[in-house]
């Protein structure tokens, strides 16, 4: 069980501190019982199932799934999954307890800046990728110059004449 906690917790992608603070016990506790120091007492394993859904058989046993899926869904839960901080989530809620017209025009000027982002993100791909296709052309370019050159037994090196140019 202590494995499995340890499992959880970084699955939700928490800190001990946090975990503790859900289930009302101290960071060092939930330490504890990660290394197998102290036990999972029914309170702990309760605590833990109910404030992130978790089937009690996985924690008890091993039996999956690790999580129950709740009949409604939740947001908050949802977000905290994936790593969502308190102040994300207070903007996420912000956001839309907001007038409709106001959130609106946010989304709209949201969309327009992450298009534009993605806009200038391809346009870099694209210089990159020309960039490389003229430095080898002009790689090509002056290693035939210096093919030819040396086929006349010239001694100059043209990649030289090429850079001058």
């Amino acid at each position: 069980m202590n494995e499995r906690l340890k499992n959880l917790r970084e699955s939700l992608n928490i800190s001990q501190e946090t975990l503790g603070e859900k289930i009302n016990v101290t960071r060092s506790h939930i330490s504890s019982i990660e290394k197998g120091k102290r036990s999972l007492t029914d309170r702990i394993i309760a605590d833990i199932c109910r404030e992130f859904n978790v089937n009690e058989d996985w924690l008890r046993n091993g039996t999956q799934p690790m999580f129950i899926e709740p009949d409604t869904f939740s947001l908050d839960e949802y977000v905290k999954q994936k790593g969502a901080t308190d102040f994300e989530l207070e903007i996420i809620k912000a956001f839309f307890e907001m007038d409709p017209e106001i959130r609106k025009a946010a989304t709209e000027q949201f969309k327009a800046s992450l298009l534009s982002k993605l806009a200038n993100t391809n346009e870099l791909a694209a210089t990159k990728k020309e960039s490389f296709e003229d430095y080898k052309k002009k790689e090509l370019e002056a290693y035939a110059l210096e093919l030819e050159a040396e086929s006349k037994g010239e001694i100059s090196s043209a990649s030289e004449k090429l850079k001058d140019a």
